[in-house]
């Protein structure tokens, strides 16, 4: 018997809610299997594409992912945080993405060709390009200046700044929760880069100039507090780790635009222009108050 299904409140709000549900559904799938009889219709990668393409086409999109909060559904889509040690997340849809999709272990098997081999490479190229699908995704949230945007850069400043709250710890062995921590910090750090930097290309000095710079991005990520955050991720890092030296080139590519003295004069530029606009703004609302009080005849008598 089909079941019966209402519209959860804007058509947009209600297509967005479904394929965010349906994405969160086949994340087990990437992590459990790769058999070809198992894989649904359509894959949480698929799923990751249409969302972006659709923040890009309607707005509205955008903001129905913001205030999905899956939190009437079963547990297994409560979430914690990618870092250990810490408190968990805000149980959102964005949180959910940012700390359970995007940070992603990329490792690859040898050059053997057996079929654990291949299938080890299938399952490491899923999980590649669900990274980056989930990455896309937060990069067209961004596109648009807004609470979305700041919503967005909150969430990752917030992520960045777990490495906080407990103690780094020099182990020089590997384990589990070492290589999460360390993906999460590489994956975190190239997303900061990538969107204070969204047109960059490769140079031979290896510095983006400003004309590639999202100014109005990195203004919300300097009044987050992204470059401490950065630094408390750097010092999480493992210098026993094989992933150390990658992780830290990671962690230095969106410090050093945010260090920047040009970055800093232009932000400083534009606090500057947004307040004396609101001091204007204050200005002739005072002016129409008082016009409003001498055209009352009541006030007169």
């Amino acid at each position: 018997m089909p079941v019966k299904s209402t519209i959860n409140g804007t058509p947009a709000n209600h297509i967005a809610t479904l394929l965010l549900l349906r994405d969160m559904r086949g994340t087990d799938l990437i992590q459990s299997s790769t058999a070809d009889e198992k894989r649904p219709f359509l894959s949480t990668l698929d799923y990751l594409d249409t969302l972006s393409d659709l923040v890009l086409a309607v707005p509205a999109c955008g903001a129905a992912i913001h205030r999905c909060k899956p939190t009437g559904l079963s547990a297994k889509f409560h979430h914690a945080l990618a870092i250990s040690g810490c408190a968990d997340p805000p149980q959102t849809a964005v949180s959910f993405i940012l700390h359970k999709l995007l940070p992603q272990p990329r490792e690859t098997s040898g050059s053997n060709a057996t079929d654990s081999d291949k299938a080890l490479k299938l399952q490491a190229y899923n999980k590649t390009k669900l990274s980056q699908a989930g990455a896309r995704l937060f990069v067209c949230l961004v596109a648009r200046s807004g609470e979305g945007r700041r919503r967005v850069i909150a969430d990752l400043v917030f992520a960045l700044s777990s490495f906080g709250q407990s103690q780094p710890v020099q182990n020089e062995s590997s384990s589990d929760d070492d290589n999460t921590d360390m993906w999460a910090i590489s994956t975190w750090s190239d997303l900061c880069f990538g969107l204070s930097s969204p047109r960059s290309t490769p140079s031979p000095t290896g510095q983006d100039s400003s004309s590639k710079l999202s100014f109005g991005v990195l203004k919300m990520l300097l009044e987050a507090g992204a470059p401490h955050t950065l630094m408390c991720a750097m010092e999480r890092i493992n210098l026993h780790n094989p992933m150390s030296s990658s992780v830290a080139t990671s962690v230095i590519r969106p410090l050093e635009i945010l260090s920047r003295s040009t970055v800093y004069s232009t932000v400083s530029d534009m606090a500057e222009k947004e307040k004396s606009q609101v001091t204007e703004q204050c200005c002739i609302r005072i002016v129409l108050s008082k016009f409003e009080q001498f055209q009352d005849p009541s006030l007169l008598e």
